[in-house]
């Protein structure tokens, strides 16, 4: 049986930057290295030093298959 072993995790926020002049949702994207156990509390970190509301939180992930 395969075993995943993850060397690096990124933590990606979109933030909703308001509308443009055509009604379009105009977004930000950042992203942030993180230990897969901490991304809950820093994504809810970063959700209280914001204005602007978060849209969509993602994970990217690097890992070894063995």
């Amino acid at each position: 049986m395969a075993t995943k072993e993850t060397y690096a995790a990124r933590l990606n926020l979109t933030f909703d930057m308001g509308l443009d002049d055509d009604g379009k949702t105009m977004t930000r994207r950042s992203g942030y290295p993180c230990k897969i156990d901490a991304l809950h509390a820093v994504g809810a970190a970063f959700s209280t030093l914001t204005d602007n509301p978060i849209i969509n939180v993602s994970l990217t992930e690097n890992s070894n298959i063995f």
